[in-house]
């Protein structure tokens, strides 16, 4: 059985890793509550290559760390 693991545990397991998350418990903010970390890693591009494993399940990529400063987002 996969662990689910709360934000908090994530933030201090995977300090500096992008994360894709599965069975993801929202807020009403969309911010993660809980979820199980099906793939992690320093490197962005590890992530979606992992994409596959979630089966079909919706996911989140998350990245847990300070962002660096050559990373932009798009909302």
């Amino acid at each position: 059985m996969a662990k689910i693991l709360t934000w908090e545990q994530m933030t201090e397991k995977f300090n500096g890793e992008w994360l894709l998350i599965i069975h993801a418990e929202l807020d009403e903010y969309m911010g993660i509550i809980s979820g199980e970390v099906i793939a992690h890693s320093p490197n962005q591009g590890e992530i979606y290559d992992s994409l596959p494993l979630r089966k079909g399940h919706s996911a989140c990529i998350e990245y847990i760390g300070e962002v660096p400063e050559d990373l932009a987002f798009i909302l």
